[in-house]
């Protein structure tokens, strides 16, 4: 099941840094697009074949998709000149809404621009960038942060990037995997919550079977 949202004007007549545009066919289904910088990106969860519905559901809200393997995400057949993002095409991402650092990250009011206006169980979201992260959390068969599952259901949105690193000494026997990652961190000792947005990088050989949600990308 998906959702075409066609709208060739503005978010607003005096922000020129995205405009959402026609939407795209991806495998059957037609997805919104918006375009962020020199970049034009879906601005909804993938929600093709295969995959897991978030949270262990049966069924879910279209806007949330599925949960997929790198595996499958790299599978998906897509038109002439999109493709699954590479991590700088995230770091871009990361650093046109504001983000600094080597990779960059972004907290707080700027990590609400890219998150959906609603879904998030924390925050006040503006989804001012138009990338529209819904938090469908992801989904984990090995024992990471102490938990297996399905986790983050409503406080995180993770998107696969299609490369791996190679190994560095600090990660023997292993390449790691990335992803983009859009979260609520709550801050000790005090219950507060930080929101933030990176570029992050897990073990491969924790990760196998691991799965996330998806978006693609194309120069625009």
């Amino acid at each position: 099941m998906s959702c075409s949202k066609k709208d060739s004007t503005p978010k607003s007549s005096d922000d020129n840094s995205h405009q959402i545009i026609d939407g795209v066919t991806i495998n059957g289904a037609a997805y919104s697009t918006v375009v962020i910088g020199n970049k034009r990106w879906t601005s909804e969860n993938y929600n093709g074949p295969g995959g897991v519905f978030p949270n262990n559901a049966t069924s879910t809200d279209f806007r949330y998709g599925k949960l997929y393997t790198l595996a499958e995400a790299r599978a998906v057949p897509l038109p002439t000149g999109w493709r699954l993002p590479a991590d700088t095409d995230a770091m871009k991402l990361v650093a046109f809404g504001g983000g600094t650092g080597d990779p960059p990250i972004a907290t707080r009011s700027i990590a609400l621009k890219f998150r959906s206006a609603t879904g998030w169980y924390y925050g006040v979201n503006t989804n001012e960038l138009g990338f529209n992260a819904f938090p469908a959390g992801y989904y984990t068969p090995n024992r990471f942060y102490s938990s297996t599952g399905f986790l983050d259901y409503g406080r995180g949105a993770h998107f696969w990037c299609n490369n791996t690193i190679p190994n560095t000494p600090e990660t023997t026997r292993t390449n790691k995997m990335i992803d983009l990652a859009i979260e609520d961190m709550v801050q000790t000792p005090y219950v507060t919550y930080e929101y933030y947005i990176d570029v992050d990088t897990s073990l491969t050989t924790l990760m196998k079977g691991l799965k996330y949600s998806i978006r693609f990308v194309k120069d625009n």
